[in-house]
């Protein structure tokens, strides 16, 4: 278990207003051994504590927000008007101030499993894009999340969560939602690749099901035969360490696909191909594209929707989108390390919020014939450079960060 303290400054945010504009970017942050520090932690198979202080600051614009460590519990504190439905002004609606716990929970482990239970965000995911679990929405509360690793190749991990009500779907009030998953993952030393599956259903007075909450069963299966329309995702992720010095990965996300003649709905995947290479004048070089298609994360009942406390549980730059990325680092000495990212992002305009249309009206065909980059497109390069200092315990990382250009104008 570790203390963190950081502070960060940085235009990350795509709902900030001033996205575009250059801003100084800067963190610090120290690591404190209060108890021993969780293996699994160490190894990224549960994720770091990320306590960090971002502000934002444009004209009359300011935002700031903090998290304090004491793992594994987490405190957030935000100073500006909250916007998001995790986040209400304290002490009263009128107030800028406001809290949350973004992680806490009980950690029970051995060498080869662990149990976690309680507040905690799953991330899966070979590349830059995590397609099925990214890290950019909030962090869960878990019926229990359960990771098992087998003698040799076999790694199985599964997890049960609350997610958000939901208010769209009736006038009686907040439908209940859930999100469960399980995944398998095979390592043949240099070939590593892993299936997971996750269904996320709810309903007016619907408790958590056994049969979704059974991790031995196939989720698909099971809905097909309940005559339920809940929302089941399946995701494909693999890896070639040809050599040290070379990698190549690639995940394939299918949220749905038609193989009855009949239906009308477009495909709904999404996928991205990648590779890792070091270089005589290069510790570390990162190429990957991604493309997901417009209907994906998105469901006839809105209270399916892909999507927790307003925000993407997969990828942050999807649907409706595709993304190159070229990242880069060298290290100047063991005290000094410099990176420098790149990204071209194209956006349609289909989000999960989009009103999914009816798959029985007599212009379906159409609503479907678009399934990539529709209607007005967003075409975004945005860069980065950033150095990072060491001294023991300490690292001090500042940066720059820019959106060369972007506009609004054809059509796909």
């Amino acid at each position: 278990m570790i203390l963190i303290l950081s502070f960060l400054l940085t235009p990350d945010d795509p709902g900030l207003p001033f996205i575009e504009n250059a801003v100084l970017r800067g963190e610090i942050e120290y690591n404190l051994s209060v108890f021993p520090v969780s293996s699994r932690m160490v190894k990224g198979e549960i994720p770091g504590r990320n306590g960090r202080a971002e502000g934002y600051f444009n004209g009359d614009t300011f935002y700031l927000y903090t998290e304090l460590n004491l793992s594994p519990f987490t405190l957030g504190i935000r100073v500006d008007r909250p916007s998001s439905p995790e986040e209400r002004p304290w002490p009263s609606q009128d107030s800028i101030l406001g809290a949350t716990f973004p992680r806490g929970y009980f950690l029970l482990e051995n060498e080869n499993w662990y149990l976690l239970l309680g507040r905690e965000k799953p991330v899966w995911g070979p590349g830059y894009q995590k397609l099925l679990l990214g890290a950019d929405h909030p962090s869960m509360d878990m019926f229990y999340l359960f990771s098992y690793r087998f003698p040799k190749i076999l790694t199985f991990t599964s997890f049960s969560s609350f997610l958000e009500r939901s208010v769209m779907d009736t006038a009686i009030g907040p439908e209940r939602r859930y999100l469960t998953g399980h995944r398998l993952d095979f390592d043949f030393g240099k070939l590593k690749f892993a299936f997971s599956e996750v269904v996320l259903y709810g309903g007016e007075g619907r408790q958590p099901e056994l049969y979704y909450m059974n991790p031995l069963l196939l989720f698909y299966g099971e809905q097909y035969n309940v005559h339920i329309d809940d929302n089941i995702l399946w995701d494909l992720e693999i890896r070639y360490i040809h050599k040290p010095s070379l990698q190549v990965y690639g995940e394939l996300l299918v949220d749905d696909f038609q193989y009855n003649p009949e239906d009308v709905e477009s495909p709904m995947l999404g996928g991205i191909a990648g590779v890792l290479l070091s270089l005589p004048d290069l510790d570390y070089l990162r190429i990957e594209y991604g493309a997901i298609c417009a209907w994906v994360y998105n469901q006839p009942r809105p209270r399916n929707r892909y999507v927790h406390h307003g925000r993407i549980i997969g990828s942050k730059y999807g649907p409706d989108a595709d993304l190159l990325v070229i990242e880069a680092r060298k290290e100047l000495s063991p005290e000094c390390m410099i990176e420098g990212v790149l990204r071209y992002w194209r956006k349609g305009e289909n989000t999960p919020f989009t009103p999914y249309p009816d798959v029985h009206s007599e212009d379906a065909d159409t609503a479907f014939q678009e399934w990539f980059l529709t209607g007005k497109v967003t075409t975004k390069v945005e860069g980065g450079a950033y150095i990072t200092f060491f001294s023991g315990n300490w690292y001090m990382k500042l940066g720059w960060e820019k959106a060369f250009r972007g506009w609004i104008g054809y059509s796909w």
